[in-house]
């Protein structure tokens, strides 16, 4: 929906009043601890904060990984305000419930804790979860570790935890961007046993 669109409906009929006047934008590292099956990690956690304000004295606030997201959240926040109306409904509103996972899969997990890890989140009633894959293979060749080694160990980790959670659970894992399409393609292959459900960022630059 157009600015102008929006300020129709919201009955102003004043685009001015929407135009942007200001963005204010604040990136932040978030320090955090991971905690599961026995391993501790403490991480920072990339953020950031936007705050767009219009003529009309409207603010949106965003934030998220990405500040293009942050942007396009604060945007979303200020039509909202324009209309009073919450988000939910002007994304169309269509199910009363939404499926979620667990990102449960942690590279930093050897491949018993992973299996350990998984157990857990299913005696706590999750039925959907995701593994992280690729560990930085691309981005950190000054590791030793060859990209083809970094699979091979990938592929033994989800087919464990695919042996070990059963058939019925629902597994998908996520490379965070750090294969080459070449190496996505034989990791797909060697954990098709295990019946993904999707393989989420596959290949450098989300290309």
């Amino acid at each position: 929906m157009s600015t102008a669109a929006i300020a129709e409906e919201a009955g102003s009929g004043r685009l001015a009043d929407l135009e942007i006047a200001t963005v204010e934008a604040h990136a932040l590292n978030v320090p955090a601890t991971i905690e599961v099956a026995g391993a501790r990690r403490d991480v920072n956690l990339s953020v950031c904060i936007c705050e767009i304000e219009t003529k009309g004295g409207i603010r949106g606030h965003g934030y998220a990984a990405h500040a293009m997201a942050a942007v396009d959240i604060a945007l979303w926040d200020i039509r909202g305000k324009a209309l009073v109306q919450p988000i939910w409904r002007l994304m169309g509103g269509a199910r009363k419930k939404v499926p979620v996972y667990t990102t449960f899969g942690f590279a930093f997990l050897d491949r018993d804790q992973l299996v350990e890890a998984a157990r857990l989140w299913i005696s706590r009633g999750h039925s959907q979860l995701k593994m992280t894959v690729g560990a930085e293979a691309l981005q950190r060749r000054d590791t030793g570790r060859t990209v083809k080694s970094v699979i091979e160990e990938d592929a033994r980790r989800v087919l464990a935890v695919r042996e070990a959670v059963g058939p019925d659970v629902e597994l998908f894992i996520d490379a965070n961007c750090s294969l080459d399409e070449y190496h996505a393609f034989q990791l797909a292959q060697a954990i098709a046993p295990a019946r993904i459900g999707f393989f989420e960022e596959p290949i450098a630059e989300n290309d």
